[in-house]
């Protein structure tokens, strides 16, 4: 059997209690004074003056709620906010985050990480990283390309002669229709897709196909 504990919140005897390192005897009284429970004290960097901060927050926060507190802090050297207050490598005027930078500096530095690893995830999985780009350009299933690519017995559905590498689409109902070759596919958009331009251009190539030298 339990140790009798008190309640956090009304102050009565429990003897079940299921909220982790708090005391609480029933759900209504956690939610009640759960985030009084989790506020702990701490001294203003600035006035001096006790108030209460979040458990979560209390190595980032060291003023009180006051805005002349937070101004003063705002202009304060960092070495003057105490032993936590780590200066950046990068910009010694600014507060450090994470392997000696501040965050400006280090956002650009985990924007760049995470290209590179982008980078090589897509070299290690070429196959994945096509089936992805395919299925957020054109919102086809990752087996579409390959079903269609065997339909077309893997040639161009224009030319019938080279082989087709590109996924066409209508760009004005965002339908894909099948598969190309680049040439035919940069044609068709070079075309603007016009049907009448497209038959213009056959009846002229009949016109002078014969007379050419």
């Amino acid at each position: 059997m339990k140790t009798p504990k008190m309640c956090e919140g009304c102050g009565i005897e429990v003897t079940r209690y299921k909220y982790g390192k708090h005391v609480f005897c029933s759900n209504q009284c956690y939610t009640t004074h759960r985030a009084k429970a989790c506020m702990i004290p701490r001294l203003c960097l600035v006035c001096n003056k006790e108030f209460m901060v979040a458990r979560s927050r209390r190595l980032t926060r060291d003023t009180c709620d006051s805005p002349e507190c937070e101004e003063k802090r705002r202009v304060m050297p960092l070495s003057k906010r105490g032993p936590k207050a780590k200066v950046a490598n990068c910009h010694p005027d600014r507060k450090h985050v994470a392997h000696g930078l501040c965050f400006e500096c280090y956002r650009e530095f985990d924007r760049e990480r995470m290209k590179e690893r982008s980078r090589r995830w897509r070299a290690t999985n070429p196959e994945k990283a096509k089936a992805v780009y395919r299925k957020q350009r054109y919102g086809v299933a990752p087996g579409f390309f390959d079903t269609q690519f065997v339909k077309q017995n893997g040639m161009c559905a224009v030319c019938k002669v080279r082989c087709a590498t590109d996924i066409d689409h209508s760009h004005t109902t965002e339908k894909v229709r099948g598969l190309l070759c680049g040439s035919c596919n940069r044609a068709l958009g070079l075309f603007e897709e016009d049907v009448n331009v497209l038959q213009s251009a056959i009846d002229y190539l009949n016109e002078w196909g014969s007379h050419a030298e």
